[in-house]
C-alpha cells in the first residue's frame, strides 16, 4: 500500500531535551539490559502493571539511545508496548539484533510478535530485520532500502522520509520499484520541507512538530494494527 505525500511548509521547533513521558513517570518501569542478557545493551520500558504487551525494538540513529529515543521509549511504554531500546549499535551487527529480536519475543511479558522502530542508521538496521520470522511489523524514520532488502522483507513496512534529506529520498524510487516488485506491503510517506531528524526533539534546528506527530500517530496506528492493541498503561 502506498500512501500520499504529503507537504509542510513551516517547520515547527522545541527546546533540545524536550520529553513528552518523564523519566519518573509513575506509570512505567524502566530497567537497563546488558548484551548479556537481551543480546544488546539498552533500556526495558514497561508498564508497570504484569500483563502481555505487544513487544518494540527500537535502533537508534549513530548518535545512539539520546535522551530523546529514551523518551521515545517511554511514550510507546505509556501506549502499552514492552519496549527494548538498543543503546549504542551492537558491534556484530544484525546476529545480535537478531537476538534482541528474540529476546523479546520470549519475554515474559510479551505476547510473542516483535515490531522494529529505526531511525536513520538504525532504520536501515530495522529494514533488514524485516526478514525475520518474528518481527512483525517495521517502522523506519529516513532509511536506506534496497533490492535485496525488499526480496528478503517478509514484515510490512512503514516507511517516513524527510523531503529535504536529499541523500536519503535518491534511494526511495529504486526501492519502491523494488518492493512493488517483489508485492509487498508497505506505507510511504514523504514529509515535503522537513530535514532529516524532523522527529528529534533534541534537534530544534531540525525538529518540525507537524510532521513529527503525524508521523507518531501513524507509528502508533501500524504497529497497533500489525502487532495487536496494546493494554491500556494506569
Amino acid at each position: 500500500m502506498l500512501a500520499a505525500a504529503l507537504g509542510f511548509c513551516a517547520l515547527g521547533a522545541v527546546a533540545a531535551g524536550a520529553a513528552v513521558v518523564s523519566p519518573d513517570d509513575r506509570r512505567l518501569e524502566t530497567e537497563r539490559v546488558t548484551a548479556e542478557q537481551a543480546g544488546v545493551a539498552g533500556l526495558i520500558a514497561r508498564g508497570k502493571t504484569e500483563t502481555k504487551r505487544p513487544a518494540v525494538l527500537i535502533l537508534p540513529d549513530v548518535d545512539g539511545l539520546t535522551p530523546h529515543r529514551e523518551d521515545v521509549a517511554r511514550r510507546l511504554a505509556v501506549a502499552g508496548f514492552l519496549v527494548l531500546a538498543v543503546e549504542t549499535p551492537p558491534a556484530d551487527g544484525d546476529e545480535a539484533l537478531g537476538r534482541a529480536v528474540a529476546y523479546l519475543a520470549h519475554h515474559l511479558e510479551s505476547k510473542g510478535d516483535v515490531g522494529v522502530f529505526g531511525f536513520g542508521a538504525g532504520a536501515d538496521g530495522a529494514l533488514r530485520l524485516a526478514a525475520l520470522t518474528q518481527v512483525k511489523a517495521v517502522v523506519a524514520y529516513d532509511g536506506r532500502g534496497s533490492e535485496a532488502v525488499a526480496e528478503r522483507a517478509e514484515a510490512p513496512l512503514q516507511l517516513h522520509y524527510a523531503g529535504l534529506d536529499d541523500a536519503v529520498t535518491a534511494t526511495i524510487p529504486a526501492f519502491k520499484k523494488a518492493l512493488e516488485a517483489e508485492e509487498k506491503t508497505f506505507e510511504l510517506f514523504l514529509y515535503e520541507g522537513a530535514a532529516h531528524g524532523f522527529e528529534d526533539a533534541d534537534k530544534p534546528e531540525a525538529y518540525a512538530r507537524r510532521p513529527a506527530e503525524l508521523a507518531w500517530d501513524r507509528a502508533i496506528a501500524f504497529l497497533e494494527s500489525r502487532l495487536g492493541t496494546a493494554p491500556p498503561v494506569r
